[in-house]
């Protein structure tokens, strides 16, 4: 867990439920704030938001440049 990437996240002011998808993906960040792998399920009941809202939520927080999609080294699918 990254305390530093979870007080970033929480400082941002995002509405909530994109924040909650972003302080989620923190809480997994290893200490230097990056390699978040949590998989969607886990997202959704930390966020208490359903698969689609994580999933549309996850593509926001890309486009807004806060997240980056990383290869998961498995073939074809990527992962946030």
């Amino acid at each position: 867990m990254s305390f530093q990437a979870t007080k970033w996240a929480m400082e941002l002011g995002l509405p909530l439920s994109i924040g909650a998808v972003l302080k989620s993906l923190a809480h997994h960040a290893d200490r230097e704030g990056g390699n978040a792998r949590p998989g969607i399920e886990r997202i959704c009941s930390e966020s208490g938001l359903g698969i689609r809202a994580v999933q549309n939520n996850l593509k926001k927080l890309e486009t807004q440049g806060l997240i980056r999609k990383a290869s998961n080294g498995m073939g074809g699918r990527n992962r946030h």
